[in-house]
């Protein structure tokens, strides 16, 4: 099943020009695909009855062409395959012309809100999704594990707020892009274009006044930020950027 939405680019899915950044389209993503759960039954509001929410693990994003303030976009998303305890869905932007602006892929596991454990998705909620699994927004690319660095050119320390936190009582998905971004040298993040390609893996989530640690290293064309708990010991998420 495909399940399609049209948005209006706004001002707050811009950054420093007047065009959409990676942010503002993983934003519009994460929206449609919370509307697209919904309507088959497995949405936010449905979690009183099911007891049962999607946890996400993982983006891949490839950007072709930005659209720009006030530009109308067509957002497309599906669900490419479901296997056991993980869900994969996919995601295409066009423009009005039917331009081909973004795509990318996602990783999710089922969480059963009552102990917070991971549960299997049963044969009826994968049905509800009717997967198209021979549609790929990546070919045949998987969300493949992400490489750690061996040292680091620079750290950022962070403690996390009450802005940071979301409905689930944790960080936002969404930022961990924004500390990836922090964490890039001055010199990078002030003469580097938006990248048209990202990577966020998401290993443990952050709660309201961790202390963590962003620490940022080149590796070959990819800027890349692990972050950790401020003691090192656990790894929260891994950024890739290029």
């Amino acid at each position: 099943m495909f399940f399609e939405q049209k948005y209006r680019i706004q001002v707050r899915d811009t950054r420093k020009s007047t065009k959409a950044t990676n942010k503002g389209f993983l934003g519009l993503m994460e929206d449609i695909a919370s509307l697209h759960s919904s309507k088959v039954g497995f949405g936010i509001y449905d979690i009183p009855k099911t007891n049962l929410t999607w946890l996400l693990l993982g983006w891949k994003l490839k950007v072709f062409s930005r659209p720009q303030i006030e530009d109308m976009v067509y957002i497309k998303t599906w669900s490419r395959k479901i296997e056991k305890y993980y869900a994969y869905r996919d995601f295409e932007v066009h423009d009005e012309k039917g331009n081909l602006l973004a795509v990318a892929t996602s990783k999710w596991i089922l969480i059963n809100t009552k102990d917070r454990k991971v549960t299997k998705v049963e044969d009826y909620i994968a049905e509800a999704y009717e997967s198209e699994t021979t549609c790929n927004a990546y070919k045949d690319e998987e969300l493949d594990k992400l490489k750690i660095p061996d040292d680091y050119d620079s750290v950022l320390e962070y403690k996390l707020s009450r802005r940071d936190i979301d409905l689930y009582n944790h960080m936002h998905n969404l930022y961990y892009l924004d500390l990836a971004y922090e964490a890039l040298p001055e010199e990078v993040y002030e003469t580097e274009n938006e990248f048209n390609n990202i990577r966020i893996t998401y290993k443990r989530e952050i709660k309201k006044d961790s202390e963590i640690k962003c620490m940022y290293k080149k590796l070959e064309n990819k800027h890349v930020v692990v972050i950790r708990s401020k003691d090192g010991k656990t790894l929260h998420s891994t950024v890739e950027m290029w």
